[in-house]
């Protein structure tokens, strides 16, 4: 078990019982083995029934939606180092392919050979270490369950996404590139967007602001993807 502030090893000792340790524990506190024994029989019960109930609350529709708020659980990596490459290459990525019929396949005559798509593939690799990474370090109970759904969610849909990547045939469907879509910070993709079309980011932000905003996301699915079209549209029309 880590920590990344001083606050998280005292949410954690109050947590498993240990108000005597809170004050001299410091962001390098390392608890024993029956400490942390302590800690996750408390926590496994409590992780399955609570992410389970957040689901039954929604309808099916309403929980491929709700989803996204849940992807504060990765929030650190989006500011990190790593964090930033992903979001260029994801940014990249989604600026210049074609994704008007609502999904995207390479087409026959594409020039797309594993190396172009490198950058992408090894871009959501290091998304997946690093969500996975984050299950190393102390959540809060509210903030484990996020990153819970969101690893559930994550790891099957970017398997799928690599996997249309490297095959001639290979098909992104319109819930995955969603997905995609969500995840790349949005100033990334408003660059790479207008470094592609040789407009102004201001330009591209008022259009995609706009395109979102005549959707609504309660009854219209894959808003982000379909404003992302819209835009794209425009700048070839």
């Amino acid at each position: 078990m880590k920590f990344k502030t001083q606050n998280d090893v005292q949410m954690f000792l109050v947590e498993v019982g240990r108000i005597d340790l809170v004050a001299k524990a410091t962001v390098e506190y390392k608890p024993d083995l029956s400490i942390l024994d302590q800690y996750i029989k408390k926590r496994k019960p409590l992780i399955g029934k609570l992410k389970d109930f957040r689901k039954s609350q929604d309808s099916k529709d309403s929980w491929r939606r709700n989803r996204y708020k849940h992807m504060k659980g990765i929030k650190k990596f989006h500011t990190s180092t790593a964090g930033k490459k992903f979001h260029r290459s994801l940014g990249r990525f989604l600026a210049t392919r074609d994704f008007k019929s609502g999904e995207y396949k390479r087409e026959a005559s594409e020039v797309m050979v594993i190396q172009d798509v490198c950058e992408v593939l090894k871009a959501l690799s290091s998304l997946k270490t690093h969500a996975l990474i984050e299950f190393d370090y102390y959540h809060q109970l509210e903030d484990e369950i996020d990153l819970c759904v969101f690893i559930e969610e994550l790891l099957p849909s970017v398997s799928r996404i690599e996997s249309a990547l490297v095959r001639s045939d290979g098909v992104i469907t319109a819930d995955d590139l969603e997905f995609l879509t969500r995840l790349c910070d949005f100033d990334s993709m408003v660059l790479e967007l207008a470094s592609n079309n040789k407009v102004s980011e201001q330009e591209i932000r008022a259009a995609f602001e706009q395109a979102l905003g005549s959707l609504n996301e309660e009854t219209h699915d894959n808003v982000y993807l379909t404003s992302l079209n819209t835009v794209k549209g425009r700048l070839c029309s």
